[in-house]
């Protein structure tokens, strides 16, 4: 189905559709389409329409049934690819930060926001894929190996450094599951796997943790919580503001009493150096398929990951980074033979 018949079918036949900003590293793309009254929606052109659409609808009902503003949906047709979902309009809070509002309040409600999708029954997120570390390869759970084979696969060979051995693979794998170790076993909550400000809208109308709009959640999963305080906290764009860290985690551990001060920071620490190395792989991957901008991201997102990685407890692990990517190896400007 076209566009124009999907936007006809539903109601929306004689709208005007305009660009908004690229979905970051996705190849999806979203349209505002608007109606002759002014009335407006968002439309999602899918690049993957069971993870866009299918499992997106599934985790917006899940949020909306618990008082969270997901956007409602209005319309979907997987097989077409298409989307159309309530607006919330561009008033993120990465905007709002942007135009001069003060980040604390703003990431204090974040953690509000977050405590209440963390306390989500388990029951609910039935389906959902699991973000483990256990599961090498599993066809039906999302491990976070995956993304961290990456780094041995893409970005040492986007660098120009020496393949690995199968032994230092292991050790590689081996590594990083000890570190894991240390902070699993605690409670998994449903994740939405890219909570930062430029997700959350203001929505001035609602009140509590409806104020707070949730967008781009297709990659949600079930595990660590810690995972979504990084962009927030730990973000590799900027140095973290301390404050707005101590705010925000604070504001975090009043909500979340079964865990303590000391879980928070190691497990913090250990999921952003995770996520980030992870981030610095797609990167490389990104630019071996040709997309070389993503090349410009990598220094940064070594400072991050180096913050983090030198944690006491994370040490073996910043000794084998040392040795495997020094430093003239975390600002490749172009992609090695």
């Amino acid at each position: 189905m076209s566009v124009d018949a999907f936007l006809r079918e539903h109601g929306w036949g004689e709208a005007t559709l305009a660009p908004l900003a690229e979905a970051g590293a996705s190849l999806r793309r979203y349209q505002r389409v608007t109606s002759p009254t002014g009335r407006s929606a968002i439309l999602t052109i899918a690049s993957d329409p069971a993870l866009e659409i299918t499992k997106f609808c599934k985790v917006a009902n899940i949020l909306r049934s618990h008082g969270l503003s997901a956007p409602e949906i209005y319309a979907a047709d997987e097989a077409a690819g298409l989307l159309l979902q309530e607006d919330f309009g561009d008033a993120s809070y990465a905007r709002l930060i942007q135009d001069g509002a003060p980040a604390m309040p703003l990431a204090v409600q974040a953690m509000d926001v977050l405590c209440a999708v963390q306390s989500i029954p388990a029951a609910e997120l039935a389906g959902i894929p699991v973000y483990d570390f256990d599961l090498w390869y599993s066809v039906t759970s999302k491990s976070f190996a995956e993304n961290l084979l990456n780094f041995y696969m893409h970005y040492l060979p986007c660098v120009g450094a020496a393949p690995l051995t199968t032994e230092e693979q292991n050790t590689y794998k081996n590594l990083w599951q000890k570190a894991y170790a240390t902070i699993d076993g605690g409670p998994t909550v449903l994740l939405l796997r890219d909570y930062k400000f430029a997700n959350q809208m203001h929505l001035p109308s609602r009140s509590g943790i409806a104020r707070t709009g949730l967008i781009d959640f297709q990659d949600a999963g079930v595990g660590t919580p810690y995972y979504d305080l990084v962009e927030t906290c730990e973000p590799w764009a900027s140095e973290p503001d301390k404050d707005v860290r101590e705010a925000a985690l604070t504001r975090y551990l009043h909500g979340r009493t079964d865990i303590t001060r000391d879980q928070l920071e190691l497990g913090l620490k250990t999921i952003t150096a995770l996520r980030w190395i992870a981030w610095l792989s797609n990167c490389a991957r990104y630019a071996r398929q040709g997309r070389l901008q993503y090349l410009a991201l990598v220094p940064r997102i070594w400072r991050a990951a180096e913050r983090n990685l030198a944690a006491p407890e994370l040490t073996e692990l910043r000794r084998w980074f040392d040795h495997y990517a020094p430093m003239h190896l975390r600002a490749p400007t172009q992609v090695a033979a």
